[in-house]
């Protein structure tokens, strides 16, 4: 191909190439090859010279990838999907009586469905399965952290011609599963999303205090142009944002990666703070509540797709809006915060997951 057909090429994937890359490309028959084989899903948004020469150590699972047109197909197989996985998990704990809507009978008082709840009363849910949809009565602590949407077990007991729900299970993630980490010494830096330039600096010391890691950054005002010369020495990876120059936004937001052998969700908005609000409990049992129903956003639009639905659990999920934590719950890990008063830089040992925080003050 010459230059004209390898720029139509990527423009056609929706890919920029600056002048750099395509010179590079065009020179380097042998990569360009191997990067036009590449799915969608395996290249950034901007292919850069340093991409095409050493490749990529970030690997895209998962982004939002939003649809300008949507039918009723695309919801309807959005929806079964998820049904069929969260039901395949919950059919592996020997659930009682597990039978589904159309079955129901005088003959069994105590029986368990799995079932999508389609809506939240103060004393009862509609839900409906493969089979057919139901109202069931239930007391408001049994449905006090329940939303439309979810998919769950339901233990229930009838009586008198009402069923009653007793209790509710989630899917959750294994107990036994395992800690992953990286196979070689691995490290990665995510830089706060807000810094007073006054602090530039400082945050330069302490980057270079630790020569090897790789630097992350979410919808930052940091200028990135700035950044990636002051730290040449280092890799840096910038999800979305509003950056100084649009190519630096090389990588989706939010988007679940793998680096290293190590799987991580990245966003940078706080899924937490409207459920945390809304179900008056903490931030620690709300990440708790969504990892158990395998979701981080259960009330987003299902124009988000599954960006958001876990089939694949992270091991180390970053959410860098909110006051600073951090949470662990079966195997994952989550940092939250990176936007407060005090700017913080979070340091992740991925070989040991050794998670280490440094405020600028």
């Amino acid at each position: 191909m010459d230059k004209s057909e390898i720029l139509k090429h990527f423009l056609n994937k929706g890919i920029q190439v600056n002048s750099e890359a395509l010179d590079t490309l065009y020179n380097h028959p042998e990569r360009l090859e191997e990067i036009t084989s590449m799915s969608l899903k395996e290249l950034p948004l901007v292919l850069s010279e340093d991409f095409i020469l050493k490749g990529r150590s970030v690997k895209i699972l998962k982004q939002l990838e939003l649809k300008k047109r949507y039918s009723v197909e695309d919801a309807t197989e959005l929806i079964n999907y998820r049904y069929s996985f969260i039901k395949t998990l919950l059919a592996k704990k020997n659930l009682e009586n597990l039978i589904s809507a159309n079955r129901i009978s005088d003959k069994l008082p105590k029986f368990t469905l799995i079932a999508l709840v389609t809506q939240v009363g103060e004393r009862e849910i509609k839900i409906e399965d493969n089979t057919g949809s139901l109202t069931l009565e239930a007391s408001p602590e049994i449905l006090e952290h329940l939303l439309e949407n979810d998919i769950v077990a339901l233990v229930c007991e009838k009586e008198e011609g009402f069923i009653k729900v007793t209790e509710v299970i989630f899917p959750d993630i294994e107990i036994k599963r395992a800690v992953v980490k990286s196979e070689q010494p691995s490290h990665i830096t995510i830089l706060p999303t807000k810094l007073d330039i006054k602090n530039y600096g400082k945050l330069l010391e302490l980057v270079r205090k630790q020569p090897s890691t790789k630097i992350f950054l979410l919808e930052t005002d940091i200028d990135i142009g700035r950044l990636k010369a002051d730290l040449s020495e280092h890799e840096i990876f910038f999800f979305g944002g509003e950056a100084n120059n649009k190519e630096e936004m090389l990588y989706p937001n939010p988007a679940l990666i793998e680096f290293n052998n190590v799987k991580i969700f990245l966003t940078s908005s706080n899924l937490l703070s409207h459920y945390a609000e809304k179900w008056d409990i903490d931030m620690e049992k709300t990440m708790t509540l969504l990892l158990k129903r395998r979701n981080l956003n259960p009330s987003s639009s299902l124009h988000e797709g599954n960006i958001y639905f876990l089939d694949i659990v992270p091991d180390i999920i970053i959410m860098t809006k909110g006051d600073p934590a951090v949470y662990n719950y079966k195997g994952t890990t989550v940092l939250l915060g990176g936007d407060s008063a005090v700017p913080i830089l979070w340091h992740v040992d991925l070989q040991t997951r050794e998670i280490f925080k440094t405020s600028f003050l």
